[in-house]
């Protein structure tokens, strides 16, 4: 199945290439900071309700090369997508788990891209951003 995936309209946009600094998982929270370059804008990306993050470098994440996606709704530059199918949700690990069955309520997976890193989240509520201008 291919995955598809919505740009969020209210996510940070930005036109500069990002990388991941850090990425902060505190029991059910997680809070993503990136730099963009050549700007130096630290961005902040947080969620709550967190049930699993995952950090990979970019070409491990295969189900996300630009080959399997059909991208919806696209905006240039966004940084966090919400990832509509194809995504860690429907994969064995977590198609095994209590992530199905509703035992969390409604689960949301977002991706949020960098240069080299990328993070997929799973949790039960959307995500906060936050820029800091350099």
């Amino acid at each position: 199945m291919k995955v598809r995936l919505l740009d969020l309209p209210d996510s940070v946009c930005t036109t500069e290439s990002t990388s991941i600094t850090r990425v902060v998982h505190d029991m059910k929270t997680c809070t993503i900071f990136l730099v963009s370059h050549p700007s130096r804008h630290q961005i902040e990306i947080s969620f709550a309700g967190v049930i699993g993050v995952k950090i990979l470098d970019e070409r491990d994440f295969s189900m996300f090369w630009r080959a399997n996606i059909e991208k919806y709704e696209e905006l240039d530059g966004a940084l966090v997508a919400l990832v509509q199918s194809g995504g860690w949700r429907e994969e064995g690990e977590i198609s095994g788990s209590y992530v199905p069955t509703g035992f969390y309520g409604e689960v949301f997976e977002y991706f949020v891209s960098g240069d080299y890193e990328c993070v997929n989240v799973l949790c039960t509520q959307p995500p906060s951003f936050g820029v800091r201008y350099a």
